[in-house]
């Protein structure tokens, strides 16, 4: 899911829907940078507005009923950046573990003030990566969000919060979605988990026993 600057239209003007063909993922695959274990289809859906719980939840039925053969339907992840980023954690807020569609989330320089029932999250496996540095979005709120799972469960390994402190951003500290998938930031300093791992293969480590 994209963020802000990505936000568009293309019922009414066509050319919006190139917004989401630039970053994350989709740039990981452009690039050649793109290298799960197994293949992956990849779905990057547009908004004009915010990100909508119910229309995700809508969204990933329509690809599970149009797209069955390249779904797997315990095997669906969700990534977001920025206000994608919200939207990620606004749909698991809304839907808990047990009433949401996916296996596993991502989310990068974006997260909530905070999380007012972590309960229903306690089995989602999610990974929240920000900039220290971030001016946009503090990476208090990602810190924070993450702090009330660990405060309540410290002994799962499921939930990871990784922050990058390096000054090399030329001044993007907000945009680091593009590293994140195409491994730009592997080497770069971050205190938190350890970043050693593809994003997208510690996805599919997880998958839905429901």
């Amino acid at each position: 899911m994209h963020g802000v600057g990505s936000r568009g239209n293309s019922q009414n003007n066509p050319n919006d829907i190139n917004k989401v063909d630039q970053n994350s993922a989709i740039r990981a695959i452009k690039i050649g940078a793109w290298n799960p274990a197994v293949p992956v289809a990849v779905f990057a859906p547009q908004t004009n507005n915010n990100w909508n719980p119910n229309q995700l939840q809508n969204f990933i039925e329509y690809i599970k009923s149009n797209y069955a053969n390249a779904t797997k339907t315990n095997r669906i992840y969700i990534s977001g950046f920025s206000m994608g980023g919200f939207g990620a954690w606004s749909y698991l807020e809304e839907f808990g573990y047990q009433n949401s569609l996916i296996a596993a989330a991502v989310s990068m320089a974006g997260a909530p003030d905070g999380i007012e029932n972590v309960e229903p999250l306690k089995m989602m496996p999610f990974w929240a990566f920000h900039g220290d540095k971030d001016p946009t979005v503090s990476v208090n709120r990602s810190i924070q969000v993450v702090a009330s799972f660990k405060a309540l469960y410290p002994s799962q390994n499921h939930q990871k919060l990784t922050v990058f402190t390096q000054d090399d951003f030329d001044g993007q500290f907000h945009r680091i979605d593009n590293g994140i998938y195409d491994r730009t930031f592997f080497n770069k300093n971050h205190t938190g988990n350890i970043f050693d791992q593809d994003v997208i293969n510690w996805m599919l480590r997880f998958k839905r026993n429901d």
